[in-house]
C-alpha cells in the first residue's frame, strides 16, 4: 500500500480486473451474481477500490496529515520505507509522543 503513497500513480493491484484475477472467490461470486446489482448499501469491488485509491492519492499529497502519524511528511515517508526496526520504533514513538498518545 505504500507504493501509491510514496510514488503516486495507480498500480494494477488497485484495479478490479487484477483483483478478480487473483481472487477466485470474488470471481466466483461475480459470476454467480450474473450481472445483478449489489444491494445499494454494499459497494462493489470497483467502488471500494476507487475509494481506497482516492484515500491513498490524498495520502500521497499529505502523508502525515492523512495518515495522522504525528510526524512530518518526510519522517512519515521514512517510516513507510524503513526496514530498520530501531528506526521504525523511534519514529513510531516520536509520532505517538507528538500526538499525546505516549507519555
Amino acid at each position: 500500500m505504500t507504493k501509491p503513497i510514496l510514488n503516486g500513480g495507480r498500480p494494477s493491484e488497485f484495479m478490479e480486473d487484477w483483483l478478480v484475477a487473483k481472487n477466485e472467490k470474488l470471481a466466483r461470486l461475480q459470476r454467480a451474481a450474473g450481472g445483478r446489482p449489489m444491494p445499494t448499501d454494499i459497494p462493489t469491488a470497483k467502488v471500494a477500490l476507487n475509494l481506497l485509491f482516492e484515500f491513498l492519492s490524498q495520502a500521497h499529497k499529505d502523508p502525515a496529515g492523512v495518515l495522522r502519524t504525528g510526524l512530518s511528511d518526510d519522517d512519515t515517508r521514512k517510516l513507510m520505507q524503513t526496514r530498520d526496526i530501531a528506526t521504525a520504533v523511534r519514529l513510531v514513538r516520536q509520532g505517538l509522543t507528538n500526538t499525546g498518545n505516549l507519555r
